[in-house]
């Protein structure tokens, strides 16, 4: 009987979400058929999957990377202590550098090189200019991942 509200919250608040969500897939085959965003032979569905597949998804994996191992996340030790949690293989301290340092670089490279691959065929001041959005989102989430938090006053 309790869950009875959380169904229909969640319904409610699923449906329209989905419905809205839905909306560039029913778009980019019918009144945007003819937008070629990424260039001849694209299409926005192209541009939705350049979007989530080369930006959300390695950016998302260097935040996540960032909260499990910096002291203004997750932080490592209590990381390294989920990670350890029941029984199977344990996560040994050694490999701190490696999650927190050489991991990072690793996206980052992939990252720039999935950049690089995509807008290769273009002019030199399409690639440059695509290097320069995709270094400064980089810079971004860097600069996300490594701040401080503020100070309460409370």
């Amino acid at each position: 009987m309790g869950w009875a509200g959380a169904e229909k919250k969640a319904v409610l608040f699923n449906i329209p979400l989905i419905i809205l969500l839905s909306l560039p897939a029913i778009a980019g085959f019918s009144f945007f058929s003819g937008f070629q965003p990424l260039g001849e032979g694209t299409s926005f569905m192209d541009l939705e999957d350049f979007v989530l597949s080369n930006n959300l998804l390695p950016i998302g994996s260097l935040v996540m990377i960032g909260f499990c191992t910096r002291r203004y996340g997750w932080g490592w030790n209590a990381f390294r202590e989920e990670v350890n949690a029941g029984k199977g293989l344990k996560l040994h301290n050694g490999l701190r550098f490696y999650i927190s340092v050489i991991l990072p670089i690793i996206v980052s490279a992939i990252y720039l090189k999935g950049y690089y691959d995509i807008f290769s065929p273009y002019s030199v001041p399409v690639r440059v200019g695509s290097m320069a959005v995709a270094v400064c989102l980089l810079a971004l989430t860097y600069a996300f991942i490594f701040q401080k938090p503020k100070k309460s006053n409370a």
